[in-house]
């Protein structure tokens, strides 16, 4: 089988691009708790419907939540590139702000070891991202001049992962993914007097993990009838005690420049560990020949969070994530309209984060919409998916109080192609 020439250049490129891209993310100031924003992966199309992925079936795509659902795949090879753009706006009483950015969703190829029984995929997604620039005036006793911290942060983990599925017996799949958890998070507090020849004094925090995961998933379905199927399935995320080390030095710096001018290392490369919680969701789907809907729900519990820098008492909570969508085929078959061939997605998603201020937990609530445009090359279908979603995330309550209203574009390219099929001659 000779890989066409077009997919060695995407794949060429997007991992020449990859690793920078994923730093490019919006300003927001709930990424300075924890380990930041956490990103669940999810392709395009899942995005396009309420970000429902746990249950979501399909031949053309490959499932990045669930990896049991590649013992259910067919013989398709799927090459998955994912990129978006996102428009946040930050509001507060004292604060208004908008600002943007681009970056890599996802990179994922999956492919059969044995067609409908055994597959296997590997690829790199985000796990979390850290972008903030916070600035707090206070005025000092004794002087006239105010005073300033400034509050920074910015970096983020991601994951390299493997996963295969297991299509065990007539209705019921299993899989396992290892994940390689790496990535740094860069931290500063800046402290600055408004006063003429002053220098700015800083405290300089790096952490770096890299440490492994493992989920696990199931999915078990139900035949309605020839063309209608219920799907029910699982996934569970092992909690793990990450290895990290940290840096962190007192440094003396120009002001407006930022020039260096001395610094005082408090220490270097310590050994310490991060505890990141258990994961596990689940989901439901029905699917036949025009209508695929899909529900889940995933939880985490942040109270299991340690971070031996934080000497205050963490002020993570339970996170619960909750999706509903569907997807509309006219006609799969139709050769007279290119519009009945389309897939059509909508969906909201709801999430109580894991961030709780003033004893109120912070909300996400999303309305989204997705589109695939079927493309035909000469061995399998492909797609490129567009999807879109309005959210806010709000919370609070008092002085506390910040919301922020995002919207978020996604492109997506699925590559399907016959790669490992070993055809009879009769």
């Amino acid at each position: 089988m000779k890989t066409p020439l077009s997919v060695i250049w995407i794949v060429g490129f997007v991992l020449f691009i990859s690793f920078n891209v994923f730093a490019q993310t919006t300003q927001s100031p709930y990424t300075a708790l924890g380990i930041g924003d956490i990103i669940q992966p999810n392709l395009v199309s899942n995005m396009g419907m309420g970000v429902s992925a746990v249950a979501y079936p399909g031949n053309k795509n490959f499932n990045l939540m669930n990896p049991a659902m590649l013992g259910i795949r067919g013989f398709f090879t799927s090459f998955e590139v994912g990129i978006s753009g996102e428009r946040r706006s930050i509001s507060s009483d004292t604060l208004d702000q908008t600002n943007g950015s681009g970056n890599l969703s996802y990179l994922a190829l999956a492919f059969p070891i044995k067609q409908s029984r055994i597959s296997a995929g590997f690829g790199l997604v985000p796990y979390s991202y850290v972008n903030y620039n916070i600035i707090s005036q206070n005025q000092i006793d004794g002087i006239e001049e105010e005073s300033s911290v400034n509050f920074k942060g910015e970096g983020g983990l991601n994951t390299v992962f493997y996963s295969t599925g297991f299509h065990l017996f007539e209705s019921l799949a299993l899989g396992f993914k290892v994940s390689y958890l790496f990535g740094s998070i860069t931290e500063e507090t800046i402290f600055d007097i408004d006063q003429p020849q002053s220098f700015s004094s800083a405290l300089y925090e790096s952490t770096k993990v890299n440490d492994f995961l493992l989920g696990l998933g199931a999915a078990y379905y139900i035949k309605l009838n020839d063309k209608s199927q219920i799907f029910l399935a699982g996934i569970y995320e092992l909690g793990n005690d990450l290895n990290a080390t940290r840096d962190e030095r007192l440094e003396q710096r120009q002001r407006f420049t930022g020039l260096l001018l001395s610094t005082d290392t408090i220490f270097s490369d310590q050994k310490e560990t991060l505890r990141l919680p258990r994961k596990y969701g689940f989901g439901v789907s029905f699917i036949n020949s025009k209508w695929l809907i899909s529900t889940d729900l995933i939880m985490q519990d942040w109270n299991e969070f340690s971070d031996p820098r934080r000497e205050v008492k963490n002020p993570l909570v339970k996170s619960f994530r909750a999706g509903l969508g569907a997807e509309f085929i006219p006609d799969a078959t139709s050769v007279s309209s290119y519009f009945n061939r389309m897939i059509y997605r909508a969906g909201i998603s709801y999430e109580l984060s894991p961030y709780n201020l003033n004893n109120e937990q912070i909300y996400d609530f999303g309305i989204n919409f997705g589109v695939s445009l079927p493309v035909i090359n000469r061995n399998a279908p492909s797609l490129i998916s567009l999807a879109f979603q309005y959210g806010q995330r709000s919370g609070g309550g008092g002085e506390f109080a910040i919301t922020e209203n995002y919207f978020r574009l996604a492109l997506g390219f699925t590559i399907n192609d016959i790669w490992f099929y070993r055809r009879k001659i009769e």
